[in-house]
């Protein structure tokens, strides 16, 4: 029985999911603009650094955000978009250690 009710609640928040999404689709937001650039650390690339680019307009509700390949590439996307809206950021990059490996506890929690 709990088995059907979590199928049904599923269900439930698949749709209110994708009806979400496709509100988020119409063109009602702003103009979005590709950036792409890379992250080093000591000239090497910073693979998996994660950057959030926060506005600086308390207006701006959008928060763009991107995590590096193995190169240290990245590409910014607001929501499911790629893309940003025009304007000016304040940005915070974190960057795990790799020598520092996650527990099995942490893998678990999906925290590594």
């Amino acid at each position: 029985m709990s088995v059907r009710v979590f199928a049904k609640g599923s269900f439930v928040a698949s749709l209110l999911v994708l009806g979400l999404t496709l509100i988020g689709c119409g063109k009602g937001g702003p103009t979005l603009v590709p950036v792409t650039g890379s992250v080093t650390v000591d000239g090497k690339p910073a693979n998996g650094a994660t950057l959030i680019f926060h506005p600086t307009d308390k207006e701006m509700k959008l928060i763009p955000a991107a995590t590096t390949d193995e190169s240290g590439k990245f590409k910014l996307a607001t929501s499911a978009q790629e893309g940003v809206p025009v304007g000016s950021y304040d940005v915070t990059v974190t960057w795990p250690d790799p020598s520092v490996q996650p527990t099995p506890a942490q893998k678990l929690q999906g925290l590594g």
